[in-house]
């Protein structure tokens, strides 16, 4: 190449060498941000969930006591949060619902692609049966 051929000897190396590591230091640099990008909407999401809900710890009377995971992730990496929660039961409900939405949603762009929906559906019928508990015995009080 001419312009190589101009360089003093080791120079063209060097050259090669720098700008490889600005390309893939951009390239890591990007794929970093478009990750906080991901983690930002996915608990922007988690967030949405609980609007219009005020859930609180530990339960009081007449209230259900709900624990789940959400999942979400990014290719290689993923993130699983517990969410305990006691809210009246057909508040309890609407909230599980929302966060087995989101782990529909966000839970398949991440390595668990093929176990995230169905640990996520059989916890949320899991909780679904224990609220339905927790009401029944709420009625013998």
């Amino acid at each position: 190449m001419p312009i190589f051929d101009r360089l003093p000897d080791g120079a063209a190396l060097v050259l090669c060498v720098v700008l490889a590591a600005v390309f893939y230091g951009g390239l890591v640099w990007l794929v970093l941000q478009l990750y906080r990008w991901f983690r930002r909407c996915a608990e922007s999401d988690v967030r949405q969930a609980y609007e219009d809900l005020r859930p609180h710890w530990p339960a009081r009377e007449g209230d259900v006591a709900v624990r789940f995971h959400t999942y979400y992730g990014f290719l290689v990496r993923h993130t699983v949060t517990e969410h305990r929660f006691a809210l009246p039961a057909e508040e309890a409900r609407i909230l599980l619902a929302r966060l087995n939405q989101h782990n529909l949603r966000w839970g398949l762009l991440c390595e668990l692609v093929v176990v995230v929906p169905l640990v996520s559906l059989v916890n949320y019928w899991t909780q679904l049966r224990s609220i339905r508990r927790q009401e029944a015995d709420h009625l013998f009080l």
